[in-house]
Order: structure tokens, then C-alpha cells, then sequence
């Protein structure tokens, strides 16, 4: 095992590396910080609406809130807009379209995603509109109650087409949109990338029922098909694989609301009865913990197991640096300063009981404290060792980890050991 003064060492180093690539960065791609300010500006500007949502005497059962596009033609119903689940009361935001929409949520009784009769529904305002402007963000309130709102017919409508998303799409790895160019677009253009390529879950293949969903989530400037390796070599005979791609810019916190998200929305739409495993490299591993800790009931419903590449679980100092610095702040940067909130209170909790955890880390021999990107000291931080049920690690660098024949066959190891869900513990009996 490596010394505490050569990792320390190293990390010191990796810190000046990174302090110095800033430097380097405000003074060569100002195009980049231009493009980052300008979709930053129209993210702010974006019209949203936050939708509180408590419940008289609630318990336990899952939420919808939604809104209704109001129909220009008063003799024309509402049509839908958007919904999330909820799995308990609390507050969603929802970005959308300048326009008149009402606000509704209800208790789903039987978790189809539907509103049906006998399920409580609140309405704000007894389903009076509210007018969403141009650059601004209201924030409005409903309770559900057992007083039902005059008016509930339109909530039945079926699903909207959520903006932005994709949600269950297959796409072989090979496409372009899984490409190293939306690497670089994802953090210095978050919003850009969201409307071109468009963040979501997406499926490599048809869904195969009994087979477990392994869900593959790259980091910062990332791309899904630098886990083509990985997933090349998965087993197919008891796994089928996902990608979650997304925006590595924005903050932690929305890519976790992100991925909780669609993870629900496929477990309604499939109605697979086996937990998913989570396989994530470098920042993805910061987020998929994130995730797991702000939706921790979903997370121990939800998913099996996880496993972490060279992950900075301890952050980067070459974030926090970036993010005192740089003229624009990328908003991931504040998620991986080793002060700051989000890696202060990593893994602060236990894991959920039955989730499983193999962390897997790696160093260069020239410089056997650091992958060449994270530190073996972040990689290596003393609550995630004491949380993981497996640690391997690697002599590769921060990248090459994923291309390594190694790493496949450590990864089907650990998921035919780690990953065996309910579903499948029952057929093998």
C-alpha cells in the first residue's frame, strides 16, 4: 500500500497541475468562458416555476405534481405540459415555456402515473392559471387534501413530452451523439447541450425483462462511449446496459433530480421488478453518491449496487480553484471544491442496508499517488473505503482505466458478486 506522505505528495501536485491548467485556461479558451456565461445567462433567464407540495395527513404514498397548458380555445381542454413523481412532499421545479399553465398533484394510490378516481388531488387556487413570463420563476403551493378541486379531468390526460429528455430511447454506442465532441459542449455549454443532444437514459438495446439494468454514468467533459470497453465486454446473458448522458456543467444537485427522474420514469414505464447497478467513472461517481444520499428511498428501492471509477470523492482542488478564479464559474466546479458542500458531506450518511459498493481506483507508475488526474488521497477517502464491500485497484491512468481488458473482467466480477438483485437471487434458487 502507498505511503500517506507519497499520497499526499502527489496530490499536492495534482492540486498545482490543476491551478496551473486554469491559469492556463483563462488565458487561452475565452471563447469557451464566452459560450459558458452567454448559456449560463439564458439558463438563468429560462421562465421555471417551483411547485411546493404538501399533503394533508400523508402516508407514504407516492406524489405526481404536474402542470396544464391552458388552451388558448376556452371550449378546448388543458393539455399536459409536464409532471414529475415525488416520492415524498417537498418542492420540484419545472422549466418551461413562457405561458399560462395550472398546478396541480395527487396522491398515486397504485403508482401508474395517472391520476384515477379515489386519489386525492390538490389544485393551486382551485385550478386558476398561473402566467409564467419570460425570465421569471414563480414559485406556487398545493395541498392535497380529501377536498377534491371542481375541476380533475384533465389530469388523466396522458403523458407529456418532457422537454430536454429522453427517457428509455435506444441508441446503439456507436451513435455521434455519444461522441467525445459533446464532451467538451456539456460543460462549457450545459444549456446548449440540452436542446442539441439532449440529456437522458438511454437504453443500447430493447428491453429484455430479467435481465439487470446496469447504468453507465460518465464525468466531467464525458462521454458515453469512453465505457464502450466496458460495456463491450459486459455480460449480456444477465445484464443489459444504459447511459445516462447529461451535461457534466450543470450543478450535481439537478443532474441527481435528473437521473431520480428517469430512473422512476423507466421504472413506471417497464414495471421491471429488479433494482438497477450503477457503474460510474471519475465526477459520475460524485453524482451517483449524491443522488443516492438526496433520494435515498428511491436510491434502496431502486438501485442494487454501485461501483466507482477513480472517483474524487475527496474533490479537486483544481475545481476549487477554477471556481475562485475563472471568470465564470462552470457550476460542477463548486461540487468537487474539497470545502465545499457537496464533498464535505459525501457518504456523511451510511449507504442504504442492501446497497451494495465496490470502489475501484488507480495510480500511473511514474506517479504511483495519482492517476494523472485525481489523487490517490480523493480517490481513496477513509468513509468510502469503510462504506465499500470491495476495493480494487489499478495501474492505469484516469481515462485508460476504462479502456483496460482488466477492468471488464474486475467489473462482471464484482456485478455477478455485488449486483445480484432480488428478482434474480429468486430465479437462481
Amino acid at each position: 500500500m502507498f505511503s500517506e506522505a507519497i499520497v499526499r505528495g502527489a496530490f499536492l501536485r495534482a492540486s498545482l497541475r490543476g491551478v496551473l491548467g486554469v491559469a492556463l485556461g483563462l488565458a487561452l479558451p475565452s471563447c469557451d468562458f464566452r459560450g459558458l456565461k452567454k448559456d449560463l445567462k439564458r439558463a438563468d433567464n429560462h421562465p421555471s416555476i417551483q411547485v411546493r407540495v404538501d399533503v394533508e395527513n400523508w402516508t407514504g404514498l407516492p406524489l405526481v405534481v404536474g402542470l396544464l397548458d391552458v388552451s388558448a380555445d376556452s371550449s378546448l381542454p388543458d393539455t399536459p405540459a409536464a409532471k414529475a413523481p415525488m416520492e415524498k412532499p417537498g418542492v420540484h421545479e419545472f422549466f418551461v415555456k413562457p405561458g399560462q399553465y395550472r398546478v396541480l398533484a395527487y396522491e398515486d394510490t397504485n403508482a401508474n402515473y395517472i391520476w384515477e378516481q379515489g386519489e386525492r388531488v390538490g389544485a393551486y387556487k382551485a385550478f386558476e392559471p398561473v402566467e409564467i413570463k419570460e425570465g421569471k420563476k414563480p414559485s406556487v403551493a398545493v395541498e392535497i387534501t380529501d377536498v377534491m378541486p371542481a375541476i380533475v379531468n384533465p389530469i388523466a390526460a396522458g403523458d407529456p413530452n418532457q422537454k430536454w429528455q429522453r427517457v428509455g430511447v435506444v441508441t446503439e454506442i456507436d451513435d455521434s451523439r455519444f461522441g467525445a465532441a459533446f464532451g467538451p459542449l456539456g460543460m462549457w455549454t450545459p444549456l446548449t447541450f440540452l436542446e442539441q443532444p439532449g440529456a437522458g437514459l438511454f437504453f443500447l438495446q430493447p428491453f429484455e425483462p430479467g435481465k439487470t439494468p446496469v447504468v453507465f454514468i460518465h464525468g466531467m467533459v464525458g462521454y458515453p462511449q469512453e465505457f464502450k470497453t466496458l460495456i463491450d465486454g459486459l455480460d449480456r446473458e444477465r445484464f443489459q446496459p444504459w447511459v445516462f448522458q447529461y451535461p457534466s456543467g450543470l450543478s450535481l444537485e439537478t443532474l441527481a433530480n435528473g437521473l431520480a427522474f428517469d430512473l422512476n420514469e423507466l421504472a413506471r414505464r417497464f414495471e421491471y421488478g429488479s433494482e438497477v447497478c450503477i457503474v460510474a467513472h471519475s465526477m459520475g461517481g460524485v453524482l451517483s453518491h449524491l443522488f443516492i444520499d438526496k433520494h435515498r428511498e428511491e436510491a434502496a428501492r431502486q438501485v442494487r449496487a454501485l461501483v466507482t471509477i477513480v472517483s474524487p470523492l475527496g474533490g479537486m482542488p483544481s475545481a476549487a480553484a477554477g471556481a475562485k478564479w475563472a471568470p465564470v464559474v462552470v457550476p460542477s466546479w463548486r461540487d468537487l471544491d474539497p470545502n465545499g458542500e457537496t464533498i464535505r458531506h459525501l457518504l456523511e450518511r451510511d449507504l442504504p442496508e442492501d446497497l451494495r459498493y465496490a470502489l475501484f481506483f488507480g495510480h500511473i507508475p511514474a506517479e504511483p499517488g495519482s492517476d494523472g488526474t485525481v489523487a490517490l488521497i480523493s480517490q481513496l477517502i477513509p468513509r468510502a473505503m469503510e462504506a465499500a464491500d470491495e476495493v480494487v485497484g489499478f495501474s492505469a491512468g484516469h481515462a485508460e482505466i476504462l479502456r483496460k481488458e482488466r477492468t471488464s473482467k474486475e467489473l462482471n466480477r464484482v456485478l455477478a458478486d455485488l449486483c445480484v438483485t432480488k428478482q434474480a437471487g429468486l430465479t437462481s434458487m
